[in-house]
């Protein structure tokens, strides 16, 4: 069972204590202490093994770039932060990626998404894309959404069976462009958000997993956010971590 951790005021002041979070993306600027294999192209039909040693309770957190973040400015660092070594912390976030197969970045196209499914095993996985799929160039309405989502939540199912799986619904975003046409930066639509949460929250009741409400947790909160109003800053990367963290404490006091 994880030491529980009291979280004390998260607010823009709070202090960070730096921790190092194992980023196995061959393309992180932060060196990696996994072993430079080339991974092959992971085959669906079976569960790959082989990859990384067992290192006690693992969590693999799966996204775009707000799972990607910068180095040691990411969600999942301060994820591993509050964990104080209980768990291993992987991030396999893309920046820019999309569960939609039909698109400039598919995530499943990525050696990030590979590697994810080549641990020994997985504890836990949080899945948090949807941002990027509602660019203008991407959105094609919400069943590709749902089912290319799902595709993506079945292949970890495949992969890890133990593994106990949250998504989490994308955080607000806000139009700081200086047309305010609804097309925000790096031409998301607005108007499409609620409709990827939807999915997101009917995906969560389809497979059984924990739906985590980031949408909500940010609301009103433009504070939390670089200038772009797409990505978290500091203070809401804080939060997004804690979410996480309130999941992994409550699964394990079951």
């Amino acid at each position: 069972m994880i030491g529980m951790v009291l979280v004390l005021g998260l607010s823009g002041c709070d202090m960070v204590h730096e921790a190092e979070v194992v980023e196995p993306d061959v393309t992180s600027m932060v060196e990696t202490s996994i072993p430079s294999i080339e991974p092959p192209t992971p085959d669906p039909t079976i569960t790959p093994s082989y990859r990384y040693m067992d290192e006690g309770m693992v969590v693999l957190c799966i996204g775009d770039s707000i799972t990607e973040g910068l180095v040691d400015e990411n969600y999942p660092s301060l994820l591993s932060q509050l964990l104080e070594d209980s768990m291993v912390v992987y991030n396999h976030g893309v920046s820019g990626t999309t569960v939609t197969v039909d698109s400039v970045t598919p995530y499943t196209a990525t050696d990030a998404y590979a590697d994810s499914l080549l641990h020994d095993h997985a504890d836990y996985i949080m899945i948090m894309f949807g941002t990027n799929d509602t660019n203008t160039t991407t959105w094609d309405g919400v069943n590709p959404f749902h089912d290319d989502y799902a595709y993506l939540i079945e292949q970890y199912q495949h992969a890890y069976p133990m593994a106990k799986i949250a998504i989490g619904k994308i955080i607000n975003v806000f139009d700081t462009t200086t047309d305010h046409d609804g097309i925000a930066h790096y031409d998301i639509q607005v108007e499409y958000v609620d409709d990827v949460n939807d999915v997101i929250e009917s995906l969560a009741d389809e497979y059984g997993l924990t739906m985590i409400d980031l949408h909500t947790l940010t609301d009103g909160h433009f504070d939390w956010y670089d200038g772009d109003g797409i990505h978290p800053n500091i203070v809401g990367k804080r939060y997004i971590a804690s979410a996480v963290y309130d999941w992994l404490i409550r699964e394990n006091m079951e």
